[in-house]
């Protein structure tokens, strides 16, 4: 009996280690890991891993889209692209954190989503999305596109993820108090996978304050 009981107490310790070391170390991670991966502590439920497939998309261009389906795919990506653009400053309004984590921004077919994001100033990427269902690790292939210092095309004006607060404060010292705050994304990531259509984004932004006269 003591040795059965050693033997679970080895298991149970071994299994501890294992999940110890698949969650998530919050802070600064190298530059390598996406924004994605870099979840708080305990998100062990999503995981994204490189990849090395191939994607090969239903169309390399966007003049090889049948005429019948161009409109179609122009619909879907605009109303796409409104969803994500108001989620995201939505968090700059808020003005709660500097880092936004596995914001979920709505659905997007791949082909459209790749067609759409191919031609911007993003970075390529590919990864394995790996989902744990009660127990069951499920993996599925995701393209990426990683922007530093610039904005995906959400929006037909460049400055989209620009915002300004103004605040105005009463104080007795020193009367009435006007500050301007801006708020720049300077890195973002969007992220969709092709078998479910999810797009997500995780993105960094920057806060400035100056008084106005």
């Amino acid at each position: 009996m003591t040795r059965n009981n050693n033997n679970n107490k080895r298991k149970s310790s071994d299994s501890s280690g294992k999940q110890k070391k698949r969650k998530i170390q919050t802070g600064e991670l190298p530059s390598s890991i996406p924004l994605d991966s870099r979840d708080g502590e305990g998100e062990v439920d999503f995981i994204l891993e490189s990849g090395d497939f191939e994607y090969k998309p239903e169309y390399e261009e966007w003049n090889q889209v049948p005429s019948e389906k161009q409109l179609v795919f122009s619909v879907i990506w605009g109303v796409f692209a409104k969803c994500a653009r108001c989620k995201i400053n939505q968090h700059l309004d808020m003005n709660a954190s500097c880092t936004i984590n596995h914001e979920t921004l709505g659905s997007c077919a791949h082909q459209v989503f790749y067609l759409m994001m191919k031609d911007s100033k993003g970075e390529f990427r590919r990864w394995y999305q790996d989902v744990w269902w009660n127990g069951i690790r499920k993996r599925s292939k995701c393209i990426q596109f990683i922007f530093r210092n610039c904005l995906p095309n959400f929006d037909k004006y460049d400055d989209w993820g620009m915002v300004l607060i103004l605040h105005t404060n009463n104080t007795s010292q020193f009367g009435t108090l006007k500050c301007r705050q801006q708020m720049n994304i300077t890195r973002m990531s969007i992220t969709c996978n092709i078998e479910t259509g999810e797009v997500w984004s995780s993105f960094r932004f920057k806060k400035s304050i100056e008084k106005v006269r």
